[in-house]
């Protein structure tokens, strides 16, 4: 094969296991890749989850006082006729 490219390469998984990828490139197959793994998957042991009891947090009333605002009066538009 002239101007193919092979090569091999494995990745350490997170599970435990070794994925191993072996790959061929030239211009007339593309890319074509062989990927095996090795070894066995463990997980940790999964532990129950307890979801924490809420308390409100406590305020206090504050001295702060808000200024009393009086409502505005807008005159009524007087009607225009138009004979």
């Amino acid at each position: 094969m002239n101007g193919a490219v092979s090569g091999s390469y494995s990745v350490n998984l997170p599970d435990g296991r070794i994925q191993t990828v072996t790959y061929t490139a030239d211009h007339y197959n593309g890319y074509l890749a062989e990927v095996s793994y090795s070894g066995e998957a463990s997980y940790p042991p999964v532990k129950a989850y307890k979801v924490p009891a809420y308390k409100a947090p406590a305020y206090k009333a504050s001295a702060y006082k808000a200024p009393a605002y009086a409502p505005r009066t807008y005159a009524a538009p007087k009607p225009t006729y138009n004979a």
